[in-house]
């Protein structure tokens, strides 16, 4: 929702940095590779040589949009696989256009519900959302922030037979990204050692976030519970011990802030034992949201979107012994 109101009142504004496109394609896939593996689906990367470069973009942005396409194909996909491509459709000089795909063989969409996709609270039908879930704002913010960068978005899709989203975005290549690892070949995505081993509390309410959260924290070697709002947060805190717990700011009901409040007040007073980490999650990313977070009780702040780095680092800040 933040997104959306930003775009449409024109305050979104590109982090414009140099970013690897192989390295982004690969930390996407990775972290959502586990979701997939759950339901028995490969999940399958392919960077073209040619788009094998680091650009300068907001790849923040482009992480957002391709953990929408690949989370929507894995929801949608009971067998088979899920597919994703990021090659050169045009290159001049130190431009570059570049079109990422994300395939998969699910369900299906009928062609006269697919344009309509790209619109706010909008599925496919209402049996969508009441079987999968959503709230039907993703494909539209994607097509929003593809237009931001100057792109085209789209889709080709066929009952039965799967989907196909796309998107092309024109992008500055910094440097041929020769001294990376190689690009990624036509194979499951890559496993990582785990850092940690440990019990972690995703308080989120929005569905796209938890998935991306957990299978960031699984990939990071952790499990992990969800809860949708602050009061499920603090009843699952009095049922476990967690190692950590990621709040998300603004939930329903009880918000983060409140619910991060009541926890302290409860160790304070011996409701609960000990000092649990809490790293405070928000989309806000503004001049003065840290200290308004600390100053809540939280232990640190990561702002979203999340970058698996950033996570795998404050991980390691407070649960590595």
């Amino acid at each position: 929702m933040l997104d959306l109101s930003k775009i449409e009142t024109g305050k979104l504004e590109l982090d414009l940095q140099e970013c690897s496109i192989e390295s982004l394609v690969q930390e996407v896939v990775e972290a959502l590779g586990p979701g997939a593996a759950q339901k028995n689906l490969s999940l399958i990367a392919h960077v073209d040589s040619t788009a094998n470069v680091t650009a300068r973009c907001d790849g923040n942005r482009l992480r957002q949009i391709l953990v929408n396409f690949i989370g929507n194909a894995i929801k949608f996909t009971a067998t088979g696989s899920v597919s994703v491509r990021a090659e050169s459709v045009r290159h001049e000089g130190q431009r570059l256009r570049l079109r990422f795909s994300v395939s998969d063989t699910g369900i299906g969409i009928p062609a006269d519900r697919q344009d309509r996709l790209f619109c706010p609270f909008t599925q496919a039908d209402c049996s969508t959302a009441r079987n999968y879930g959503g709230s039907g704002l993703g494909l539209s913010i994607c097509k929003q922030l593809v237009e931001l960068m100057q792109g085209e978005i789209g889709i080709h899709s066929q009952i039965g037979h799967g989907s196909t989203f796309w998107f092309e975005v024109p992008l500055e290549i910094v440097n041929v990204a020769a001294s990376l690892t190689p690009p990624l070949s036509e194979s499951p995505a890559r496993s990582a050692k785990p850092i940690v081993s440990s019990h972690v509390l995703v308080a989120e309410d929005n569905r796209i976030n938890q998935m991306f959260v957990t299978e960031l924290l699984k990939y990071c070697g952790c499990t992990c519970e969800v809860a949708s709002n602050g009061d499920e947060a603090l009843a699952a805190i009095q049922r476990h011990d967690y190692d950590l717990v990621l709040m998300d700011c603004q939930m329903p009901d009880m918000d983060g802030f409140t619910a991060v409040r009541e926890i302290r007040r409860r160790e304070a007073n011996g409701q609960l034992i000990g000092h649990r980490p809490i790293i405070a999650l928000t989309a806000h990313a503004l001049a003065g949201d840290r200290e308004h977070c600390l100053a809540a009780g939280m232990d640190d702040y990561l702002a979203k979107p999340l970058e698996a780095s950033q996570l795998r680092a404050m991980l390691t800040k407070f649960l590595s012994n």
